[in-house]
C-alpha cells in the first residue's frame, strides 16, 4: 500500500485490489523463477509499507528480498529490519538504492516496480538508472505495472501524485528509450474499468470529491473481501489465458516484464 494510504488505513484491513494484485504479481514470480532456481535475489523499489515483500515472502521462503522507498525514515528502518530479523525473514529495507547496493552481494535476479514509475516526473531518467546499476546485468528481469489509460486520469491519481497514467503503446516507448527491452506487455482487472469510467465520467460531471482517500479507507469484512479478492483474480486469469490466444483485453492497471539491452 502507497504511504500516502497506510496513513489513513485507520482499520487495517487490506483492499481487495491489493490483495489481488499480490496474487498476480505472485502468478508473474513463479513464471520467471525457472530462469534462475529457488534463491532468487529480489530489489522492490517503491516499496511503501512493506506489506507486499512481507506476503511475497512467505512463499518464496529461498528468496532474498531488498526494499527501497525514499519516504522511509530512520526509525522506520530500525523497526523493521528488526522485525524482519527476528521472523526469521530474508528482507531488508532501505531508504535508497544506493544503501541498497551496498549490501546487495549478488547480481539481481528480479527488479520490482509496482505503481511506481507515474509518481516520478522522468520515468525514463528512473528506469536507466536502474538499467545501470552495478547489481544489474542482462539475464535480471524488471517487473513493471502502472495505472491504465489517461482518459481516466482523476482525483484519486492526484492524491496519489501521479504524473500520469499508460497504455501498452507509452509503456512500450518509455521502457525502450531506457535501454529495455519489452518480453511481455498487457493488461489487467479488465472488470474495473466500467466502476473507474463512471467515477471519472461523474467527477467531471459534477464536483470532485472533497477528500480522496484510495484504498487506503478500505473497511469491509473478511467474507466481502475475499469474495471480491478471488473475483479480481479470476478476472486476471481469464485475462491472462485470453491474451495466450493472441486478444488482449483491455485492464485498469498496465503491466511489462523487460530486461536491460544486451
Amino acid at each position: 500500500m502507497d504511504l500516502r494510504e497506510i496513513a489513513l488505513n485507520k482499520s487495517q484491513k487490506r483492499h481487495p485490489w491489493e490483495l489481488a494484485r499480490i496474487r498476480v504479481i505472485k502468478h508473474f514470480i513463479r513464471g520467471l523463477k525457472k530462469e534462475y532456481g529457488k534463491e532468487l535475489t529480489i530489489l522492490d523499489i517503491g516499496s511503501g509499507d512493506s506489506y507486499l515483500i512481507k506476503e511475497l515472502s512467505e512463499e518464496f521462503k529461498e528468496a532474498s528480498f531488498y526494499a527501497v522507498d525514499i519516504n522511509y525514515d530512520d526509525a522506520y528502518l530500525v523497526k523493521t529490519n528488526s522485525e524482519f530479523a527476528s521472523e526469521n525473514r530474508k528482507i531488508r529495507v532501505y531508504q535508497s538504492l544506493s544503501a541498497a547496493e551496498a549490501e546487495i552481494q549478488s547480481k539481481v535476479n528480479l527488479i520490482l516496480l509496482l505503481d511506481v514509475i507515474e509518481h516520478v516526473s522522468d520515468d525514463v531518467l528512473l528506469l536507466s538508472e536502474l538499467a545501470k546499476s552495478p547489481r544489474v546485468d542482462e539475464k535480471t528481469n524488471f517487473l513493471i505495472t502502472v495505472p491504465a489509460y489517461q482518459a481516466l486520469f482523476c482525483s484519486h491519481d492526484v492524491f496519489l501524485g501521479h504524473y500520469r497514467r499508460y497504455n501498452n503503446t507509452l509503456l512500450r516507448k518509455n521502457i525502450s528509450k531506457a535501454g529495455l527491452q519489452v518480453a511481455e506487455s498487457g493488461y489487467f482487472f479488465t472488470s474495473l474499468l466500467a466502476p473507474r469510467f463512471l467515477q471519472v465520467f461523474l467527477e467531471k460531471k459534477f464536483t470532485p470529491e472533497k477528500e480522496v482517500t484510495g484504498i487506503g479507507n478500505w473497511d469491509g469484512n473478511r467474507l466481502v473481501s475475499k469474495v471480491f479478492e478471488n473475483i479480481l483474480y479470476l478476472d486476471f486469469k481469464m485475462s491472462d489465458l485470453v491474451k495466450k490466444l493472441g486478444v488482449t483485453l483491455p485492464g485498469l492497471s498496465n503491466y511489462a516484464v523487460c530486461k536491460r539491452l544486451v
